[in-house]
C-alpha cells in the first residue's frame, strides 16, 4: 500500500498551482491521495511521532507540506522493507539453529 501511495503521490504533484504569494495543491485527485495516506497513517502509525507529524503536516496544502508527506511515506516504505528483511534474516538464523541442535 505504501508503494502505491508513493506512486500516486508522484502523479498528483502536477496539481500544485503557483501564485505570486506562494503555492497550493488544488484538485480532487490531490485530496483523494491525501485522504488515502491519512487513512493508512491513522490505521498503522497514529501513535508514532512520524505518524503524528504526517497528520499535522497534512493540514497544509503547499509544496513544502507535500514534500514532507512524501518523505514520510518513502521513509516508512524503506523501514517496512528493512523490517521485512530483518525478520527474514532472523527466521533463517532461527531455522539454522534448529538444524544445528
Amino acid at each position: 500500500m505504501l508503494s502505491k501511495l508513493i506512486e500516486e503521490g508522484k502523479k498528483v504533484e502536477k496539481y500544485n498551482v503557483k501564485y505570486s504569494i506562494g503555492d497550493s495543491f488544488e484538485g480532487q485527485e490531490y485530496e483523494i491521495w491525501k485522504a488515502k495516506a491519512l487513512i493508512l497513517i491513522d490505521r498503522n502509525y497514529r501513535s508514532t511521532e512520524v505518524g503524528r507529524n504526517f497528520i499535522l503536516t497534512s493540514k497544509s496544502n503547499n509544496m513544502k507540506s507535500y514534500n514532507e508527506m512524501m518523505g514520510i511515506l518513502i521513509a516508512l516504505e524503506s523501514e517496512e522493507i528493512s523490517h521485512k528483511d530483518l525478520e527474514a534474516e532472523l527466521d533463517a538464523l532461527d531455522a539454522e539453529r534448529k538444524t544445528v541442535k
